[in-house]
């Protein structure tokens, strides 16, 4: 399940979840942070595994930022709406994720709790 609010990223896999937040320091630089967290009786292979993945997924984020940047010095990259036929996936994405947090929220209401699925019932 991933969940992503504004700049933060949220992944969870049945031995952990980490979390990618891009953090804009100024108008040409971007921090990437990354946390890893691992549950204690996940098996070796498991995590060595997952750190691989969110190595993977950080390498390129960090390249599509950098890209991203790279255009936007250019002046290539402008601002504005979506385009719909080359950039329908993350239209897609965005719908997928409203409607998950608002469907998450609703079921809040409807349990007068918050639901928190990452942790464990004592």
């Amino acid at each position: 399940m991933i969940f992503f609010i504004f700049h933060l990223l949220c992944s969870s896999f049945p031995s952990g979840f980490y979390t990618f937040r891009a953090n804009p320091l100024s108008p040409t630089k971007t921090r990437l942070d990354f946390e890893i967290f691992i549950s204690k009786s996940a098996p070796e292979n498991d995590i060595r595994s997952f750190i691989k993945y969110v190595e993977t997924i950080a390498n390129r984020e960090r390249e599509f930022c950098e890209d991203t940047q790279r255009n936007m010095t250019r002046g290539v990259f402008y601002t504005g709406k979506l385009h719909l036929e080359t950039e329908s996936g993350i239209i897609h994405h965005q719908r997928f994720i409203k409607h998950h947090l608002t469907d998450h929220f609703e079921k809040e209401v409807q349990h007068g709790q918050e639901i928190f699925y990452a942790s464990r019932k004592l």
